[in-house]
């Protein structure tokens, strides 16, 4: 049985791919920030108490800013792929917040690939995305085309796939893929993503 851990696996994105993985026959570890309120609605009918021998679902509090947690994290799951959703991604927010916008958006992904590194397991990385990442660059785009973003709360996410590529020796996988229309997805019907995979 493979192991997977997910960040953002309580968003849209997610949670279809915690829905996908555990059909897959994956134990599914999701990373979550704690909260005052309950925000897990949309993973709830995958999650068993970790007490039920059915459980194949299992949540652990932490947060991209803070790397120690990342570390332990890792250390203690040992994944074989991690799947890395969890963003600040709101744009309002993003203007609102433009520090924390980049630290949890564009650091959290440094803080989760040096987690990877000091633990040296051998983990198949990915990290989703915007296709708006290419911003001006006119079509048709591809994997060499030069990110010209032209929105704030993206340059987090250039700054990440840079990174990757320059400091890690990584070699990126880049799908664009269209947004599917499904009952969670109020606010961003037919969005483009770009997933950006990585393989150690």
């Amino acid at each position: 049985m493979k192991w997977a851990l997910i960040t953002g696996i309580t968003g849209q994105d997610g949670s279809y791919l915690a829905e996908f993985l555990l059909g897959k026959g994956y134990e599914i570890h999701g990373l979550i920030r704690r909260a005052s309120t309950f925000n897990t609605d949309r993973i709830d009918h995958l999650y068993k108490d970790f007490h039920d021998s059915q459980a194949k679902v299992y949540l652990h509090y932490g947060d991209l800013a803070v790397s120690g947690q990342l570390t332990d994290l890792i250390n203690d799951i040992k994944p074989d792929e991690i799947y890395h959703l969890g963003a600040q991604s709101h744009v309002r927010v993003s203007f609102d917040m433009p520090e924390y916008t980049g630290d949890v958006t564009g650091l959290g992904t440094l803080r989760l690939l040096e987690a990877i590194r000091k633990s040296g397991i051998k983990a198949r990385f990915y990290q989703a995305s915007s296709s708006e990442m290419f911003g001006a660059a006119p079509p048709p785009q591809s994997e060499t085309t030069l990110f010209q973003t032209v929105k704030k709360w993206l340059a987090e996410d250039v700054y990440d796939t840079n990174r990757i590529e320059r400091d890690y020796g990584f070699h990126p996988q880049v799908d664009l893929i269209e947004g599917l229309k499904r009952e969670v997805r109020w606010y961003r019907q037919n969005q483009q993503k770009k997933v950006v995979g990585f393989t150690f």
